[in-house]
């Protein structure tokens, strides 16, 4: 005769086993897992996808997740044990766990829009993009078509119109003095 003794808060199942003899020999056991549980994302999955979100676009997140050998929920179907992550599963994962969407963090860290970045700068859209191009402005996409623009905090680009002083010369002089060390006075740099 055999006595079940379901947990399902432990997720295990203890059996009575009772023999012709009267010897009771107790057994556990796993409660198996409902095709939902075993298609279901693991929780260190998701919370990756949530870190990532920060510094990466979907199909980035999916590709980091793929290298690293991660797999989709559904891999434990029939057929499907090869799945790989894409930018569609990533989106779901976001939509499913309700996590904050890239743009809503971009955002949050004071990004701008073209159209804003424009205005604040004073200058029309083409040009805020061509900046961003040249490293003049930081620009950080926040889908795969789509960025987000950050200000530069105190020493922000000027426009100018001269054909002598390209974009590209203006860019590369702007990153050269940003990585020299300034020296103010004669007395500092050893002359007297």
């Amino acid at each position: 005769m055999i006595t079940l003794f379901k947990l399902p808060a432990e997720g295990t199942t203890k059996l009575h086993v009772r023999f012709k003899g009267g010897k009771i020999q107790p057994l556990t056991t796993m409660n198996p897992k409902s095709s939902a549980q075993q298609i279901k994302t693991k929780p260190s999955i998701v919370e990756l996808v949530d870190k990532l979100l920060d510094d990466y676009i979907y199909p980035e997140i999916a590709e980091i997740l793929n290298e690293q050998g991660h797999r989709p929920g559904g891999t434990a179907r029939r057929g499907c044990h090869d799945a790989r992550f894409t930018p569609l599963k990533i989106a779901y994962l976001i939509h499913e766990y309700k996590l904050q969407s890239r743009y809503d963090r971009l955002r949050q860290r004071g990004m701008l829009t073209r159209q804003e970045a424009a205005a604040h700068l004073k200058i029309s859209e083409q040009t805020v993009a061509r900046w961003a191009k040249y490293g003049l402005i930081a620009r950080h996409a926040y889908n795969g078509h789509y960025s987000l623009y950050e200000m530069p905090e105190g020493d922000l680009p000027r426009n100018q119109y001269s054909r002598w002083n390209q974009l590209e010369d203006r860019a590369a002089a702007r990153r050269q003095t940003k990585t020299e060390p300034k020296t103010s006075t004669g007395e500092e740099r050893g002359v007297v």
